[in-house]
């Protein structure tokens, strides 16, 4: 009644509004970058772009995303440009969602070096204390509480009176 017309989707008894959204295409002149541009990990390739060759930067070489350094012609402004091969579609490259994470990833890189070097500081203290126990001796006096006696390596010679004490409380804990 009105004169306006849209267009709807039926789906599953229900009416919505078809909406579509043209994004305008980007004129891109590829030009040579200088590597500082590049971000760390990227790697230099050559992809096919309409059928030409074109200089461009990967993760891995089997990745569907590739860096592009140019000019938008309509703009004339030089960028670092996101190709996805798929979709054929181009975009300005913006690393902003990864400086939070390589924040993170940077902050427990260091308290994982922190925690690995306690770790090994503990380790290290556990193995001396191991080292020197096995160097004391038990000697049991005569109200029977267990000393630890450094041993002389050198002399390795009981006393008479260490022997027959050990041989007595030997005897004594056999019964």
């Amino acid at each position: 009644e009105s004169g306006l017309s849209a267009l709807y989707v039926y789906e599953n008894d229900k009416y919505t509004l078809y909406k579509e959204y043209n994004f305008s295409g980007i004129v891109l002149y590829p030009k040579k970058v200088k590597s500082d541009i590049i971000p760390e990990g990227y790697l230099k390739t050559t992809i096919k772009i309409n059928e030409e060759d074109v200089e461009a930067y990967k993760l891995s070489k089997k990745s569907k995303y590739a860096l592009i350094y140019g000019v938008n012609v309509e703009t004339g402004k030089e960028n670092l440009y996101m190709y996805n091969s798929t979709e054929n579609t181009l975009q300005i490259y913006n690393n902003e969602e990864l400086k939070p994470l390589k924040e993170k990833i940077d902050l427990y890189s260091l308290i994982i070096a922190v925690l690995s070097g306690v770790s090994v500081f503990f380790f290290l203290l556990f193995i001396t204390q191991i080292i020197s126990k096995s160097k004391l001796k038990r000697v049991y006096s005569g109200n029977e509480t267990i000393r630890y006696k450094k041993v002389n390596k050198k002399t390795k010679k009981k006393s008479k009176e260490e022997m027959e004490q050990a041989k007595i409380l030997d005897d004594k804990y056999r019964l």
